[in-house]
């Protein structure tokens, strides 16, 4: 106790006070400005509303409030949210969609929606007004449980694996799906087969999960990517956390189709993607029914368009598609054609 009387060891004591003080005090500053993450693969959230901006008579972007002004959705680059709405009969829908935002913009994320007349899910999104919640949950997620004998082909072998006959027969089968069509269900024996082709599959995980891209900065040379209509929407997510970031050396190049030019969405943020990163950002507009005075692409998306405007087949590059069920298989069938190989192939 004379030890502390001493005006030095005083000194020593407050010195010490008011650094761990200080150190408290940046602790919990720091720990508030910390980003939060939203979204809960399991649980759906709401969050409300904040802006609604029409973009066409049926295409219009709405903007959600997070919980915080720092608050980030934290949905990987690429993947899906699930929405949940109402459609005209008031039963309940469920549908993924891709926010144009990353986690760069916080406080809230922003979805681009192109309403069909007879779209459930588009339905409730016409009727929302600003101050309305949407309910979320996410990422995408597609999962099953066994309740009859099923059997999985383990990727890249000829091994079947029988999960009925196991303890697990609850269990939420386990195959991570890179896309590439789906998977095939059939009789054999006194069971189900569900075959994933070795394109398609890269082990087992805890869900299926619909659309799993996984980029990692610098990991393909170049991107080529075919869109059609509101299967843009990922492909620009893409594209902006690439360009954005400045390590990121990665070019894209990308068709994009519809069928006329107002069904052209985000192209004004597209265009501004093109004049900011000339040397690595290429669009090319293709459109079924142009206007009279057109300098893109006219009709389908071919095989010559393909060949002029994405990377030539390599090791070091990827082809990433998102559009309708038929253009995706048109475009399958072209780049199978072309030289394109499963493995530089994405759909999501």
């Amino acid at each position: 106790m004379e030890f502390l009387e001493r005006p030095e060891a005083q000194l020593i004591v407050g010195v010490a006070v008011a650094v761990v003080a200080a150190g408290a005090t940046a602790y919990f500053y720091f720990s508030s400005k910390k980003s939060k993450v939203c979204l809960n693969p399991e649980e759906f959230k709401e969050f409300k509303l904040v802006k609604r901006t029409q973009l066409s008579h049926n295409v219009a972007k709405f903007r959600f409030e997070l919980p915080t002004p720092t608050s980030v959705l934290g949905l990987p680059i690429g993947q899906h949210i699930s929405c949940r709405g109402k459609d005209s009969q008031g039963e309940e829908v469920v549908k993924p969609y891709t926010p144009t935002t990353l986690d760069s913009d916080i406080g809230h994320f922003e979805l681009v929606i192109k309403m069909y007349p007879q779209g459930r899910m588009s339905h409730h999104f016409r009727e929302m007004r600003v101050g309305d919640y949407l309910v979320v949950k996410g990422p995408k997620v597609i999962s099953f449980h066994v309740s009859k004998p099923w059997w999985i082909e383990l990727p890249g072998t000829n091994c079947w694996w029988e999960v009925a006959d196991t303890p697990w027969n609850k269990l939420r089968v386990c195959i991570s799906w890179l896309g590439h069509g789906g998977y095939q269900k059939k009789r054999k024996r006194k069971g189900y087969l569900a075959k994933f082709h070795h394109s398609m599959c890269y082990g087992f995980s805890s869900s299926i999960s619909k659309g799993r891209f996984k980029y990692q900065p610098g990991q393909v040379r170049a991107f080529g990517m075919l869109a059609g209509g509101s299967g843009i929407t990922p492909m620009f997510q893409v594209a902006r956390a690439i360009l954005e970031n400045p390590t990121d050396k990665t070019k894209v190049h990308l068709i994009y189709a519809n069928v006329t030019y107002e069904d052209i969405l985000l192209k004004e943020e597209l265009e501004g993607l093109a004049a900011n990163y000339p040397d690595r950002f290429k669009v090319y507009y293709v459109l079924n029914q142009p206007p009279e005075v057109w300098s893109g692409g006219v009709g389908f998306v071919s095989k010559e368009m393909i060949q002029t405007h994405c990377p030539a087949p390599a090791a070091d590059i990827k082809i990433l598609r998102c559009g309708p069920p038929p253009m995706n298989k048109a475009m399958a069938a072209n780049l199978e054609a072309l030289g394109y190989t499963p493995e530089m192939q994405f759909q999501f």
